[in-house]
């Protein structure tokens, strides 16, 4: 262990107490997506009764459970929870996932047992995630406690809800991105999120952090700003509670306080921290932060079909703070070669209808575009790859091979061409 959260992300062994092989329950989802998931490390599942569960030698207690242990995962009923974080603190157990509920988004004496419970931890030398968390998962040591199968990719999510981690899961899945890693915090009793979005910021792997908070513990908030002022890596931050109602939700979902939205607002942005104002808009961004190549100014070239997509783009983006200057005579000169007289090239690229019959005109035109010293970026606006639904299959075919040459243009932007 060379870190406080190495036992949760880079366990030698792990005790699953509460296993089971019952796929209905908790702990029996969450105990399948370890075994099945290709965990290199130990595994002891710890049951009363059983002999084995999916093939492993289950234990009567975490006590009887040989070495290497790292973590204990907690799936047992709310009373039985302070006896078993006992006999894992005398057990030695350096971290704890607990995703029993019953405690402090309860009521008063929730937190005060929580709170009880997480001080005699950490006297013993441990760490506890949770109570009231759904899991989490790690790519690099394939650790998955989460219950689901998790899409592989360079996004690390922190979130106080387990089923909006299925939600960003799902969205995964479906544009063909993932995750490096993925936590969930609960009542965040001792590990808060300002320390595993730190965590995860030092992970080589992680290009963008997405998180979803419903409100901060006292200093938590000028800590994430202070921490987003030193790093290079974005912070994508869902964080509710612009309403009265949504307030009331956060406090009756984990307990949590959200606090006045107004100076929340101001200082996520003042860190440089980006605030979507919902689940699919920050996925959205999430996914181009990730996947996209950062551009070195604020010029970008527009091309369009059409010259209401480019002026309403145009709009968009000179609202954005964003240049979009008129092209320099050369690029004039090389795009009027390549297009009739009544296409417009001053920036926007207006393509006069060229495009729905020739479709590869656009990957030509594009090339100019990225090859202008005038510009940072190029922005494609239109219907490009749905004018075969008008003019038939023998369109489509050849809006294809404009999409591969598109394709081509932009890989050979970002990696080696010989991939093409």
């Amino acid at each position: 262990m060379t870190s406080a959260l190495d036992a949760f992300f880079r366990p030698r062994g792990v005790a699953f107490v509460g296993a089971t092989e019952d796929p209905t329950k908790l702990g029996g989802r969450r105990y399948r997506s370890l075994v099945e998931d290709g965990f290199a490390g130990a595994i002891h599942p710890v049951h009363p009764r059983a002999d084995a569960l999916r093939g492993l030698t289950a234990y009567r207690s975490v006590l009887d459970v040989p070495d290497p242990v790292d973590l204990a995962v907690l799936v047992v009923p709310t009373a039985a929870v302070p006896a078993t974080l006992a006999d894992c603190a005398k057990r030695g157990i350096p971290g704890v996932v607990c995703i029993s509920a019953g405690f402090g988004e309860v009521d008063a004496r929730g937190k005060r047992i929580e709170a009880r419970m997480v001080a005699a931890y950490r006297a013993a030398g441990g760490r506890l995630l949770g109570p009231n968390c759904a899991g989490l998962f790690d790519a690099t040591s394939n650790l998955n406690l989460g219950g689901d199968a998790v899409p592989r990719g360079p996004i690390s999510l922190v979130s106080q809800s387990g089923n909006l981690l299925l939600d960003f899961s799902q969205h995964a899945r479906e544009r063909g991105l993932g995750f490096r890693r993925q936590v969930t915090i609960g009542n965040a009793a001792d590990i808060g999120p300002v320390e595993l979005i730190e965590d995860a910021l030092a992970d080589a792997g992680t290009r963008v952090v997405l998180a979803y908070l419903e409100g901060f513990a006292a200093g938590d908030g000028r800590r994430l700003v202070d921490l987003a002022r030193t790093t290079t890596t974005p912070i994508v931050l869902v964080k509710p509670g612009r309403s009265e109602a949504g307030r009331r939700a956060a406090l009756s979902h984990t307990g949590t306080l959200a606090g006045a939205d107004r100076i929340a607002d101001a200082a996520l942005a003042q860190g440089g921290i980006h605030r979507p104002a919902n689940i699919e808009a920050a996925w959205d961004l999430a996914s181009a932060l990730a996947h996209g190549t950062r551009l070195d100014g604020d010029r970008l070239a527009l091309i369009s079909d059409g010259g209401g997509h480019a002026t309403v783009l145009a709009d968009a983006l000179g609202l954005s703070a964003l240049a979009v200057p008129p092209f320099r005579a050369a690029t004039r000169r090389r795009l009027a070669a390549l297009l009739p007289p009544r296409a417009g090239i001053a920036n926007p690229v207006d393509f006069a209808g060229v495009v729905e019959s020739e479709p590869a005109a656009l990957p030509a035109v594009l090339d100019v575009c990225l090859a202008a010293p005038e510009v940072d970026g190029v922005v494609v606006a239109g219907h490009f790859g749905g004018y075969h639904k008008l003019g038939g299959p023998a369109l489509e075919a050849r809006e294809i091979e404009a999409a591969e040459a598109i394709a081509r243009l932009a890989a050979c932007r970002t990696r080696a061409c010989k991939d093409w």
